[in-house]
């Protein structure tokens, strides 16, 4: 995904990320996006379609993922995320140690 995106020799050590993801149906066609900029100025701007079938949730939490992705291809040491996404706010900060306490998988 990040091949035409090249890795610095010196990686900047932090990035901030803006991610939305959309759906015209729920579940519908659907994409992601994110712009990008690290502590050097570089920017990066990246947005994927998603399967014609995906929901609003999937579109959103792709962004948030491949924010991480390109974080850790550029070797920032701290990422800061924005989004609009409850969903992905509330699995990111409230729900991800409950994920892995039991073992990546939900309570159900």
């Amino acid at each position: 995904m990040f091949s035409a995106i090249p890795t610095p020799q010196t990686p900047a050590l932090e990035g901030t990320v803006y991610t939305d993801g959309a759906t015209k149906d729920n579940p519908g066609p659907s994409g992601y996006g994110l712009h990008g900029t690290d502590s050097e100025g570089h920017q990066y701007n990246i947005w994927a379609a998603l399967s014609p079938k995906a929901s609003n949730n999937r579109a959103e939490m792709m962004g948030y993922i491949t924010a991480i992705r390109l974080a850790r291809h550029m070797g920032w040491r701290t990422l800061t995320v924005y989004t609009d996404s409850e969903y992905v706010e509330l699995g990111s900060k409230k729900r991800m140690r409950g994920y892995a306490k039991n073992n990546w998988r939900n309570h159900k």
